[in-house]
């Protein structure tokens, strides 16, 4: 299942993006 392990990767990206806009506000 390769198609599983991309879209928990590009879900981490995104946190990782929407943490970083966070501390940037704060």
């Amino acid at each position: 299942r390769v198609e599983e392990d991309d879209y928990d990767s590009r879900f981490l990206r995104c946190v990782e993006l929407v943490r970083e806009m966070m501390g940037e506000q704060r």
